[in-house]
């Protein structure tokens, strides 16, 4: 069985390691980074099929930054990207530019995990 591939990108270490954790025990084989530096070097190495993105991330650029950024390369810019934010103002324009779905912080993880299966079943 070929197993999907998540791109985790958060700035926040705590949970970025729960979600990988809980995504992991679900099956699913993750990749973690902190910046969009580190998410753009695992892009350049290996298929993904699901990013999920936040907007706070380390480093010089932010999610909506490297959010731009997947979508301009055409070998990336189909890869499903959930957005993960406690900024409400900006649910709107990440799914004005293809955001798959866009994710209020706090949220249920359970209902996130689930949402998560749902793309990848119909990708």
């Amino acid at each position: 069985m070929i197993q999907d591939r998540i791109l985790l990108v958060d700035g926040d270490i705590t949970l970025l390691e729960m979600l990988e954790a809980r995504l992991e025990a679900r099956g699913y084989l993750v990749d973690c980074a902190r910046s969009g530096n580190q998410a753009l070097d695992i892009l350049e190495t290996r298929w993904v099929d699901l990013i999920v993105l936040a907007i706070v991330l380390q480093g010089g650029m932010h999610g909506f930054q490297l959010f731009k950024e997947i979508k301009s390369k055409k070998r990336l810019s189909q890869i499903p990207i959930v957005v993960q934010s406690s900024k409400v103002a900006m649910k709107k324009i990440f799914e004005m530019m293809g955001a798959e779905t866009f994710f209020i912080k706090p949220y249920s993880v359970d209902v996130f995990l689930d949402k998560i299966e749902d793309i990848l079943t119909k990708a």
